[in-house]
């Protein structure tokens, strides 16, 4: 997308974060999708709020609170493996969800540097006492 086609430098920043938010981006680069709740600029934001912030609403618009570091990553885990976002990420590209849950792998911190900078990060946004 060409800088020259947007007015300013904001129109242009906004234009991109737009298209990073589409599904079909990530489809036609053949990339796999992450749900904003298990990315790490989500993460990072949300690990520096207070324990017990409502950090989100749940399907019945109850709010979520924030417990601990180690439950928002649990969290972001979670969303990817639920049942709901590998159906939807399965039709949107027309496999089939049985076939394709047969094929995913979700890898903790042991395999992800970010996670272990997040983990690194508790106890300077949390001390103990």
């Amino acid at each position: 997308m060409p800088r020259e086609d947007y007015d300013s430098d904001q129109d242009y920043r906004q234009a991109i974060n737009d298209e990073l938010e589409l599904l079909e981006y990530y489809q036609e680069k053949n990339v796999f999708w992450v749900p904003k709740a298990a990315r790490w600029s989500t993460l990072k934001g949300t690990a520096a709020l207070p324990i017990d912030s409502v950090i989100w609403q749940n399907e019945q618009g109850e709010d979520v609170k924030l417990r601990s570091i180690s439950w928002l990553v649990d969290n972001a885990l979670d969303e990817i493996e639920s049942e709901k976002f590998i159906d939807e990420h399965a039709k949107e590209k027309h496999d089939n969800p049985a076939e394709q849950k047969k094929h995913i792998s979700v890898y903790g911190q042991e395999s992800n540097p970010t996670t272990w900078k997040l983990a690194a990060m508790i106890p300077v946004v949390y001390p103990m006492a």
